[in-house]
């Protein structure tokens, strides 16, 4: 089983397992995973006990199991899980291999495989936190969400109960910042994550002594057009008023009509938390500080497939307000670039193409391909891993003769055996390899190389 995950990611993965010397699927009542049945290797590396044992899907007549692998087990480019039953054995032996892809890479390939035709995808929120600084400072350290992948994209509002500007912090985007007189401001950022973020704070520092609020929204990288200042997060043209019903401004697109994601926004002076948020939208969060002094600020999102957007209102305890309308881009995959090109040209193309033209390949032709792992099974019952074999490795180039690969076998552990392909042998469209070995089923693996 081949499966494909993300780069150092905690990642659950499922399977079924046939029981033992039988032709049905092992239930909970068959087997019960102890340490050491689950091991894993690492980039062909020597194999270890999986820091989780396998656990059964409940529900009547279920055959499933689940396996959690760790961060840290999935901190390699390829992920090798062997399942061999260490006690009697109730089950078959398996193997589990997981190629990883970093967390931009992935999260574009997935997105693009969920879209139909890459029309359909969203900017996907992944959290949502909120934080009051009850106290007069210059300083405001807003907490960042505990988990930010690279290449996520964080928005940040803010709101001081007076019109003292906010210092930008480093590595940030000021969308806007606006003043509602000398009563409060709302200022809104944005940040394209570099992965280090998850779990620190950012100070964002107010120009006089202010009370605030803050709510941190995390979107999912893969997501959105990866840039802010390219025509990936636009704003309208902030409100102010005094009033029970903050409005966000109307915007227009800068793009065609597609999925795109639409946050309305307002801040306001003191304690005006929000009683309702603006009709079809979603998700409403809302903070005010503990002292009538403080400021107050919420958001709501929906999803539009349109060319303009002009939100609905907030309500909230009648108070002076700021408010503003944020709409981030979805995401523009392989499929959606030729429709694009002509709008969006020069860096935005070549950001896209960063994000696209440099997945991960697969084996390719005339390339050397190092630790290709394959498992060798015992010749006498069929099933069992063998381990201690010499193994000679040959390869059929394009239907031709088998001849030598290049270099030698070596063994991992648990019947798992490695070798490094050298461009000789990979220099065809169609590469069949045949590993065998005394004592041993043969083991013939066919590879479609690209070019």
């Amino acid at each position: 089983m081949f499966l494909l995950a993300r780069y150092g990611t905690a990642t659950t993965i499922r399977f079924a397992i046939v029981k033992r010397a039988a032709l049905d699927l092992a239930a909970t009542a068959d087997w019960t995973p102890a340490t050491g049945d689950t091991k894993i290797s690492k980039d062909g590396g020597n194999v270890a006990n999986t820091t989780n044992n396998p656990s059964a899907v409940g529900g009547s007549g279920s055959v499933l199991w689940t396996l959690t692998l760790t961060a840290a087990e999935m901190q390699a480019d390829e992920v090798v899980v062997q399942i061999v039953d260490s006690a009697t054995k109730a089950v078959e032996d398996q193997v589990i291999i997981l190629r990883t892809m970093q967390a931009p890479a992935y999260d574009a390939l997935y997105a693009r495989a969920v879209g139909t035709a890459g029309w359909l995808l969203h900017p996907r929120i992944l959290s949502q936190s909120s934080q009051a600084f009850d106290s007069d400072t210059t300083s405001h350290a807003v907490t960042m969400p505990g988990t930010v992948h690279l290449g996520d994209l964080l928005i940040l509002v803010f709101a001081n109960d007076g019109s003292a500007t906010v210092t930008t912090p480093g590595g940030w985007t000021a969308l806007s910042s606006d003043a509602n007189g000398s009563a409060a401001r709302l200022s809104v950022y944005a940040k394209i994550a570099d992965g280090t973020e998850g779990g620190t704070t950012v100070d964002f520092i107010t120009s006089a002594t202010e009370q605030a609020s803050a709510i941190v929204i995390r979107i999912q990288g893969g997501s959105f057009y990866p840039s802010i200042a390219t025509l990936g997060v636009v704003v309208g043209t902030a409100a102010t008023g005094t009033s029970v019903s903050p409005d966000p401004p109307s915007r227009t697109f800068p793009w065609e009509a597609m999925n795109s994601l639409v946050l309305a926004i307002y801040g306001a002076d003191d304690q005006a938390q929000a009683t309702a948020f603006p009709a079809s939208y979603q998700d409403g969060i809302t903070k005010q500080g503990a002292n009538a002094a403080g400021a107050s600020c919420g958001v709501a999102n929906r999803v539009l497939q349109a060319a303009s957007e002009d939100p609905g209102v907030f309500t909230i305890p009648s108070q002076e307000w700021m408010a503003q309308t944020v709409v981030i881009r979805r995401a523009v995959v392989r499929d959606a670039i030729v429709k694009d090109a002509a709008q969006f040209a020069g860096a935005g193309i070549a950001a896209i193409k960063a994000k696209t033209d440099n997945l991960p390949d697969g084996i390719k032709k005339n390339t050397a391909f190092n630790t290709f792992a394959f498992l060798m099974i015992d010749s006498a019952d069929h099933i069992t891993a063998k381990t201690g074999l010499t193994v000679t490795a040959t390869r059929s180039i394009d239907g031709g003769a088998f001849a030598a690969c290049a270099n030698s076998v070596s063994e991992i552990a648990n019947g798992m055996y490695k070798v490094n392909l050298a461009n000789t042998d990979l220099n065809g469209d169609v590469i069949i390899f045949r590993f065998t070995a005394t004592g041993a089923d043969d083991r013939l693996v066919s590879v479609i190389t690209q070019i």
